[in-house]
């Protein structure tokens, strides 16, 4: 009876022990899964916050025209300071209060000389714009002030080999909602609409190619129209 009961008593501690150890194994799996939901919980809030702040910043870009403005150049800029500032010198005339000159020139480096203010530097002029799709028939009155600023810049010793307007988020009523090329005072003139990754690519081949029949016509004297209306055909029929 002894050893009967003392065997029952180690059997009776034996699963106690076995499952205040499940018990304790199962409490701590808990109360990890709490905290991972804790934290899970904790990191949507975070980012709750960011895409709220950011919700709330364009909402007040959208507000105001000027700070629309400011962004769709910033957008143009960052992207021109990524992908072309070896070649070029990206000069922001609004910073130096010049009107009347487009947003942003690039400015080919090989063609500096000694003018502080790059007069006589040979230069592609852009011009970008964000409007949304109810707004975009402002933009008539935007591409004329743009035709405005390539006479300035011609009248006013700032020679313009290219000269490129983008709409980043709606089409150019009359004009395009992908790409278009048109001569204007014998310069090449670009329209891009949409701006999507395949377009800011685009911009990228255009600025290259510009520069490139720019400096052929300057050091062969060759005419390039042939080779200008091919590529540009081509385009045209990809955007």
């Amino acid at each position: 009876n002894n050893n009967l009961e003392s065997n029952l008593r180690q059997n009776v501690q034996s699963i106690v022990e076995e499952k205040t150890k499940y018990m304790k194994i199962t409490m701590d799996t808990l109360h990890q899964r709490i905290n991972d939901k804790d934290e899970v919980i904790s990191n949507y809030r975070e980012e709750s916050k960011k895409y709220k702040e950011e919700l709330d910043s364009l909402k007040n870009i959208f507000s105001n025209s000027n700070k629309k403005g400011s962004y769709a150049e910033e957008q143009i800029n960052d992207y021109l300071k990524k992908e072309c500032n070896e070649e070029f010198i990206i000069y922001e005339p609004g910073i130096d209060k010049q009107d009347h000159q487009g947003d942003t020139h690039l400015i080919l480096k090989s063609r500096l000389n000694d003018n502080s203010d790059y007069r006589d530097c040979s230069r592609i002029m852009i011009e970008s714009k964000f409007y949304d799709e109810k707004s975009k028939y402002i933009l008539s009155k935007e591409v004329q002030k743009f035709y405005d600023d390539i006479d300035y810049c011609c009248t006013h010793n700032m020679p313009i080999y290219s000269a490129i307007f983008i709409s980043l988020d709606c089409d150019i009523p009359g004009i395009t909602d992908s790409y278009c090329n048109k001569r204007y005072r014998d310069i090449s003139v670009h329209f891009i609409a949409n701006m999507n990754n395949e377009r800011w690519l685009l911009l990228k081949s255009i600025i290259d190619l510009e520069t490139c029949i720019y400096e052929s016509n300057k050091q062969n004297n060759n005419n390039n129209e042939k080779l200008y209306n091919l590529v540009y055909s081509e385009f045209s029929k990809l955007y």
